[in-house]
């Protein structure tokens, strides 16, 4: 039994250890300048795929005019499919399941968020989605939590079994488009 779990634990320390080797050098990311990647790595079905997509562009009606192609993944929620993706630095905005705060709210992959901070409803520990930035001390929102009664919740009817988290990379060349879903979408509360 010890021997199974030492493997185990080696194959996964080689592992992360050849990922973060391979993109050491990558820290602008490999993001497209014509195309915004939302990813959802989450328990939202894939067959939301295409109502996303139509979705985001009426909120970002004056981006896409100017030529911003809106590109949505969806995924089932995964340790491991976050950790190649936040690796890869290919997304621009990351929707997960909460359980997958921990590695999603990372200081060094995402933009701070604290100008949203006030908007977060009173009854939400927004501590819990904060972090230290070790090059300022500081502590930074880095995710917003989508709750069942927000308007991107109800609008698109899910019904989820957990909240979803918002980061958005701080790599991106479409941090603003980003922040103006955060905005419209992910803090207004809907009718419910």
């Amino acid at each position: 039994m010890k021997n199974k779990r030492y493997r185990f634990f080696l194959y996964i320390g080689i592992t992360l250890f050849l990922l973060v080797g391979c993109s050491v050098n990558r820290t602008d990311g490999e993001h497209d300048p014509d195309k915004i990647h939302i990813m959802f790595i989450s328990s939202v079905p894939p067959s939301y795929q295409e109502v996303m997509v139509e979705y985001f562009e009426q909120y970002l009606t004056k981006e896409v005019n100017q030529g911003l192609e809106i590109e949505v993944s969806m995924n089932f929620a995964s340790y491991d499919r976050l950790t190649v993706e936040i690796i890869n630095r290919e997304v621009d905005v990351f929707v997960v399941d909460e359980f997958l705060e921990n590695i999603l709210i990372d200081p060094y992959l995402l933009t701070p968020l604290d100008k949203f901070t006030e908007r977060l409803p009173d009854h939400v520990d927004h501590t819990r989605f904060q972090r230290e930035d070790e090059s300022n001390g500081e502590e930074n929102l880095y995710a917003i939590p989508l709750l069942d009664n927000h308007l991107f919740i109800q609008d698109l009817g899910l019904d989820l079994e957990e909240d979803l988290l918002v980061g958005v990379v701080n790599t991106s060349p479409h941090r603003d488009a980003a922040f103006q879903l955060i905005e419209q979408l992910f803090l207004k509360e809907g009718m419910k």
